[in-house]
């Protein structure tokens, strides 16, 4: 299951569980697909590493709500390897985008659709994050002194030292419109994975 961008075809679903399982057919399926799933959107939201000395796991989850935390690593397999787990098996990890698959209910209701965002897409002001170093139109908390700008474009265009930079913001930037608009999950039958496009 994923919500990346690279191939249309079959169902679409709400949610991974959702598309995992309408797309698992038998025992073990379920939990092998949600483990494979892709969620492209929470990858580039949360790209860098740390080594949580408390629980003692690299990690891609803030230590708190009010920002700030230092993430060394570039990759979980660069916090894996300098924290002596060069096997990424048995390396702990507590990974923002995949997180467990929760216990399922004896008889589950009909899920709520979600409420959608009060403010236009359009509407939308698009922030650079010093700590995600993208700009992005979705803000979780307030940055002190953060610049506000009317588009994506412009955002990137103030950040960018050169033509390349100016691009690759752009390719980096985190536009929760697009998961409001693409909030519906399908099975890739060709790919063999949920996605949301």
């Amino acid at each position: 299951c994923t919500n990346g961008n690279d191939y249309v075809e079959g169902n679409t679903y709400s949610s991974a569980i959702k598309c995992c399982e309408a797309e698992s057919f038998s025992s073990g399926q379920y939990e092998s697909c949600l483990e494979t799933k892709y969620d492209i959107c929470c990858e580039l939201e949360n790209p860098y590493w740390r080594w949580d000395s408390e629980y003692k796991y690299c990690t891609n989850m803030e230590e708190s709500a009010g920002g700030g935390t230092n993430f060394p690593y570039d990759s979980r397999g660069e916090c894996c390897i300098e924290n002596k787990y060069p096997d990424d098996e048995n390396c702990p990890v507590n990974d923002v985008c995949y997180p467990p698959a929760p216990t399922p209910e004896p008889t589950p209701g009909p899920t709520p659709e979600p409420t959608p965002s009060p403010t236009a897409c359009d509407d939308r002001t698009w922030y650079y994050s010093p700590l995600s170093k993208i700009c992005t139109n979705k803000m979780i908390f307030t940055i002190p002194g953060a610049e506000e700008y009317d588009s994506a474009s412009a955002c990137c265009d103030d950040q960018a030292d050169s033509s390349d930079d100016y691009e690759e913001c752009m390719d980096d930037k985190y536009d929760f419109c697009c998961e409001l608009e693409n909030s519906y999950w399908r099975w890739d039958s060709h790919y063999k994975y949920c996605t949301n496009m």
